[in-house]
């Protein structure tokens, strides 16, 4: 370490003595430690024209602490900025200063550090003050620790500087000139006196850099936090539709595969019966038979009842009843969309004001938990996608109920032709006995096609009504979902992370 302090100090003489001598500091002369004085100025310039070059970017998620405190903090090194560029710039005047006008060499620069610490004081502080009030304690502790440290060097380079111009002054009031003869210059210019310059303003180089890595901090975590709430937001506006959509069409798609199967079955219900009645028609006895007209009508009354294009009033409540379940599904994503405000919801906010306002455990602590917050929504996929797929099972319970009671209506009808065939073997046409038994069956099948009605239509009642449950089910565990991720869910992420943001690797969390 001794070696090391050693070189670093031959390479700052070497740096000294290999300087052009030039006039300073209101002289004629060049004056002890000046030019080093002048080169550890430099250092300070370029440190703070970093800071001056220190740009926020600009906001878009709509939060109003990052707003503020983006706003503040780009006024505090405007402002800074603008005071000790004025401040360096005087400094240089100071150096190139040869006239002997001695206050007027020094005075605009003594009189730039009290600008500065007055603006650090004073504007600098309330810009400070008003991140104190967000909240973000982190921040302004350290900025006021940092401007704190800043002002107390630039207190001392105040001081070190008024000693040198006593001191010059003296030498230039003995010499009344401003080419000084080196023994005046060394009597009254002492080297203890320039070399405390040079030491004040190599510590005031030394306490800029922590200024700039707050304010390089703060920045960072001002546009990290900014971008993962609009990447919340990218999340919101542009997933939650099509996901509402996928699960729309997932239960659509169920829904209307029963749509189709009711349509094969009235169909093949309607080509049996046709069947039937053209066979029943072609028996010999029964054509001829006075009775068969009166047969044949509920058996056509029955084929009708599965007409499919005069069905309208059997299909269009189920349709609507099956169409509502999509648009229910899309309405309420929508408006759980609509009502969420991310940049000014609870835990996202939390979680952005324990990244930039934590100075203790912040970052840790927000990447500890950042990722649970954006899994919240794909919890919430995962329990939507879980509702959906229960009601697909019950959607299938539904399709083998609807079709048993095909099975059933089937039933019904299956032995009509042998049933009339019995009457057609019994005699010709005038047989009393043949008309008995065409009577007897026209009875039982006028009972059989109201029976088949009343069916029919309960099939399309139960078709309808469970839609309305479907939607009704769904919808109830859509929004036992949402309150589970966005208020259990979340509120056990929120007490996490409050207990990290407290006590950090080492909490309870």
């Amino acid at each position: 370490m001794n070696r090391l302090v050693l070189a670093f100090g031959i390479v700052c003489l070497l740096q000294g003595l290999s300087a052009e001598p030039r006039p300073q500091f209101g002289l004629e002369n060049e004056l002890p430690a000046g030019n080093r004085i002048d080169s550890m100025k430099s250092d300070v310039s370029d440190i703070l024209n970093d800071i001056g070059d220190l740009t926020v970017t600009d906001v878009t998620s709509g939060v109003t602490n990052l707003e503020s405190t983006e706003s503040n903090i780009e006024n505090f090194i405007y402002y800074f900025d603008s005071a000790t560029t004025t401040l360096m710039d005087n400094f240089d005047l100071l150096m190139d200063a040869t006239t002997g006008d001695i206050d007027g060499a020094f005075d605009p620069f003594i009189q730039e550090i009290d600008n500065v610490l007055e603006y650090l004081g004073e504007d600098g502080a309330t810009y400070i003050s008003n991140i104190a009030e967000l909240g973000y304690s982190g921040i302004s502790d350290e900025l006021t620790d940092a401007s704190e440290f800043f002002s107390a060097g630039l207190e001392d380079l105040k001081a070190k500087t008024e000693t040198v111009k006593g001191n010059v002054a003296a030498a230039y009031t003995v010499a009344d000139s401003a080419d000084v003869d080196t023994a005046t210059l060394r009597q009254y210019v002492t080297l203890s006196s320039m070399y405390n310059m040079l030491n004040s303003m190599t510590k005031l180089r030394s306490y800029l850099p922590i200024l700039q890595y707050i304010l390089e901090t703060v920045i960072e975590n001002i546009a990290e936090a900014d971008s993962f709430v609009n990447e919340l937001m990218d999340r919101l506006d542009n997933e939650i539709d099509p996901f509402a959509e996928e699960l729309a069409e997932d239960i659509d798609d169920a829904l209307y595969e029963i749509d189709g199967a009711i349509d094969d079955r009235v169909n093949d219900i309607y080509d049996d019966l046709s069947d039937i009645l053209s066979n029943i028609e072609a028996l010999s006895v029964i054509a001829d038979a006075s009775e068969t007209p009166a047969l044949v009508t509920p058996i056509t009354d029955m084929k009708n009842l599965f007409y499919i294009n005069g069905m309208d009033a059997n299909y269009e409540p189920m349709w609507e009843a099956f169409d509502d379940v999509y648009t229910a599904i899309e309405d309420l994503f929508s408006s759980l969309t609509a009502d969420s405000d991310l940049s000014d919801d609870p835990l996202t906010i939390q979680l952005v004001d324990t990244l930039v306002g934590n100075d203790k455990y912040g970052r840790y602590c927000y990447n500890k938990y950042k990722d649970l917050v954006m899994g919240l929504f794909d919890l919430s996929y995962n329990g939507a996608y879980l509702c959906v797929d229960k009601e697909l099972v019950r959607i299938d319970h539904l399709y083998y109920t609807l079709m048993t009671i095909f099975d059933l209506l089937m039933v019904d009808y299956e032995d009509f032709e042998d049933q009339v065939g019995v009457c057609d073997s019994l005699s010709d046409a005038g047989n009393s006995f043949t008309g008995d038994c065409l009577s007897s069956l026209n009875t039982f099948y006028t009972a059989l096609e109201t029976a088949t009605e009343d069916k029919l239509n309960l099939l399309f009642t139960i078709a309808t009504d469970e839609a309305v449950a479907i939607e009704n089910r769904l919808l109830m565990c859509f929004e036992l979902v949402n309150l589970d991720v966005s208020v259990i869910q979340a509120g056990e992420i929120s007490e996490g992370l409050a207990i990290c943001a407290e006590d950090g690797p080492t909490g309870s969390d």
